[in-house]
């Protein structure tokens, strides 16, 4: 991702990793600010994230619903998951949308690059918009349990104006995607 330089960038001068996970690490950083002071930076090391906007051909995106623990609750999403060390971004939207959804796409077009939170997380999430779409064999994570859902696109359009996907990526994919098919200008 492009960095903007308008501000001189803070110097690490120390870091230490103080948890190390299966799909994060928290570390924390000793900064020197420009003006000279130094600040601690709590960092959530985490691999990047392909995510998919599956379109099938009556205008439907394929989503899937899931159990997520952090937020405490369900949530209608497009899919997503971590990026595989040395696989590309494209080859992880097309490995994602198998395993949740039973899917291959004859095209991916990119959508939009993004950080979750910056401010605190190294994680970028890839979304691509997905056409021309064939059943391809699911093998889902063994740690998922997720049903899948078909939303006309125009519908989950208005579920994003409304407020009803409480999920960012989800509400990014549908409106790109949307402005992708002429819906939203």
């Amino acid at each position: 991702m492009a960095k903007r330089e308008a501000l001189p960038e803070e110097t690490v001068t120390a870091s230490r990793v103080i948890y190390e996970g299966r799909k994060a690490n928290l570390r924390v950083d000793t900064v020197r600010l420009r003006n000279g002071r130094t600040s601690e930076r709590e960092i959530l090391e985490h691999g990047d994230v392909a995510a998919v906007v599956p379109l099938d051909d009556d205008g439907c995106i394929i989503m899937v619903e899931q159990y997520r623990l952090a937020a405490e609750g369900v949530m209608l999403e497009i899919p997503a998951g971590m990026i595989d060390a040395g696989e590309s971004a494209e080859d992880g939207a097309q490995r994602e949308l198998a395993e949740e959804t039973g899917m291959h796409a004859e095209s991916l077009v990119k959508l939009a690059d993004f950080y979750v939170s910056p401010g605190i997380s190294t994680e970028v999430i890839h979304v691509f918009l997905a056409e021309g779409l064939q059943p391809a064999e699911a093998s889902a994570d063994d740690d998922e349990d997720i049903v899948v859902r078909k939303v006309p696109l125009s519908t989950a359009v208005l579920m994003a104006e409304r407020g009803e996907f409480n999920d960012a990526k989800t509400v990014i994919g549908v409106l790109l995607a949307a402005r992708s098919q002429r819906l939203l200008r």
